[in-house]
This record gives structure tokens, C-alpha cells and sequence, in this order.
């Protein structure tokens, strides 16, 4: 073996620029504990697997050797990650090559035969990603945690959208973001202007159930959206009321680049039980964004993002 095959450096610069900080790129649910998940944040391709202790671990998706993607190969009961192609075996705490097939007994697997690992939290649901490849995170992860209505609900969605749009739209246009069934959100009726502060923009819309959608205009509205976002974007905490104050749904939202037109969203909360023969609401995401209607948002609320 020769330095061919030695530490390589990389960070998800697309994503995040030079500045190191969180992304959420899965839900607790999407890793398993007995096999690697692939993911991909700003162009970068990680894999994503539990070790002996049920961690979250999180390494660039590319062996030292010959660059096969990790997350095609196995999780084994060790806790490693192996390679499909010739069955390198890695830790996830620091990416360090443990293990090589083909190495005799004598032989010692050097030091220097690693990939680049990623700090990783697993909170409220989510799997927290800090964007520099072997950087020590600067800042605690964020606190996402679920509102406890009652039955836990689950989404994710890939989206053909770039990444600041999306959350753009969150803001100014929910309903074409947001899919709750058998509620129609009114874009163009806020209540009031957004409230801002230096870490949060809260907004309230007006709904009425779908099949007053396209009836002319609602005199009054019997639920309301909560939108709170975070003012540096990349999470946002959704709220489905009634007219009453009594909350239907709730979930924590967050947005994640994939590559310069994707975007990758993941809703994560919990609802109330249904109403006698109603149909059960929880926030979930559309899984495509409407071009007429997204040409026709006004950007107001967006705007206050920093």
C-alpha cells in the first residue's frame, strides 16, 4: 500500500460556505440499526449508520481505497461500516480504517487510511449533520423537540426547489409548501404583519377546509397556520389551530440543500385524535411546488430572513 491511499479533506462548502453549522439531513426513523443509509447535503454524499452502541455515525460516502460508496456496503454487528468492493472496514467516531481483508496477521492497518467523519446529533427525531468534515462543532444543535397532541406523524420530502426558495415559500406562501389534509391555507390572508426578533419570524395565516378552496371569499376562517422560523433559516415550527385556540397538529420543519435546485425537506411532529368521523389532520409536505403559484407569492415575510 502506498500514500495513494491517505487522509483526503473535504466540507460540504456548497452548503454552508466557510462558516461550520448544522444541517438535519434525515429522520431518526430513516437509519436503521442493521445497515448504512446513504444521504447528501450541498452536493456532498455521506452514509449514515448506527454503531455497536446505537449512535448515529456519519462519514463521507467514499472508501479510502478505491472510492466505492460506503453505503452500498454493510453495517456490521461490530458497529463498522464496510466497503462493498474489497471489504475495508471503518469506525464511524473518527472514520479510521479498522479492518482490511486481505492484510496477513503481522500486518497493521496504518493510521493515516481514513475518511472524513462528521459530528452528528440525534435529537427530537432528527439526525443533526455539522457541515465540516472533522471540524469540532461550534455550536450546540437545535432543539426541535415535538409537541406531544397525541399520534407522532412523519415526513420527508425531496423537492426540485432550491433550498432558500423553499423556505421562502414556507414564508410567504404556505399552501404551497404545506400539505394538510383537508385544509386549504389562504396565502393572502395573514394576520397582521410577522413578528421578528433577532433569532425567530413568526407569522399566522388563515385556512379553511378544502372544499371551500376556489368559493370566493371566505367570511370568516375557522383554522389558523403558526409559522415560526428561524431568522438564519434551515427550521421552522408549524402550528394547525382552530378558531377556538385548540391545536389540530403541530411539526418542526427542516430544510436542507441537497444540490443547487434540490432541496430536501423533513416534517416531524405529532397530532390530536380525529373528531368523531373527521379525517384525521396532521402538517405534512407536498411533494411538488406549483410554478403558477409560486410565480404569484408576494415576497413580504421572506424578506425579514437575515
Amino acid at each position: 500500500m502506498d500514500s495513494r491511499f491517505m487522509t483526503y479533506e473535504t466540507h460540504i462548502s456548497s452548503a454552508a460556505g466557510e462558516a461550520g453549522r448544522w444541517w438535519t439531513v434525515a429522520l431518526s426513523t430513516d437509519v436503521p440499526g442493521d445497515q448504512p443509509v446513504a444521504a447528501k447535503l450541498g452536493g456532498t454524499d455521506l452514509v449514515l449508520f448506527r454503531d455497536a452502541d446505537g449512535m448515529v455515525r456519519a462519514l463521507l460516502d467514499q472508501c479510502a481505497h478505491r472510492r466505492a460508496p460506503l453505503s452500498l456496503g454493510k453495517r456490521l454487528g461490530s458497529g463498522l461500516v464496510e466497503c462493498p468492493y474489497h471489504g475495508w472496514r471503518y469506525e464511524g467516531r473518527n472514520g479510521r480504517c479498522m479492518i482490511i481483508p486481505n492484510l496477513s496477521k503481522e500486518e497493521r492497518v496504518p493510521k493515516t487510511y481514513r475518511v472524513p467523519a462528521y459530528a452528528v446529533e440525534e435529537s427530537d427525531g432528527f439526525i443533526h449533520i455539522w457541515s465540516q468534515g472533522d471540524g469540532a462543532p461550534e455550536t450546540a444543535s437545535p432543539s426541535l423537540a415535538p409537541d406531544a397532541l397525541g399520534p407522532e406523524t412523519r415526513d420527508a420530502a425531496l423537492i426540485a426547489y432550491p433550498y432558500q426558495a423553499c423556505i421562502d415559500l414556507l414564508l410567504d406562501a404556505p399552501d404551497i409548501i404545506l400539505n394538510i389534509p383537508g385544509v386549504a391555507i389562504v396565502n393572502q390572508h395573514r394576520f397582521g404583519d410577522p413578528s421578528c426578533t433577532a433569532d425567530e419570524i413568526d407569522v399566522r395565516y388563515a385556512a379553511i377546509p378544502a372544499s371551500r378552496r376556489g368559493k370566493g371569499l371566505a367570511s370568516d376562517y375557522p383554522f389558523q397556520v403558526r409559522i415560526r422560523a428561524a431568522a438564519h433559516g434551515g427550521n421552522a415550527h408549524v402550528l394547525l389551530t382552530r378558531d377556538n385556540g385548540n391545536t389540530v397538529a403541530a411539526a418542526h420543519m427542516t430544510f436542507a440543500p441537497v444540490r443547487r435546485t434540490l432541496c430536501t425537506i423533513l416534517a416531524y411532529g405529532s397530532r390530536t385524535e380525529q373528531q368523531g368521523s373527521e379525517r384525521p389532520m396532521h402538517i405534512g409536505i407536498k411533494r411538488v411546488i406549483d410554478p403558477t403559484a409560486a410565480r404569484d407569492a408576494v415576497d413580504y415575510v421572506s424578506r425579514f430572513l437575515k
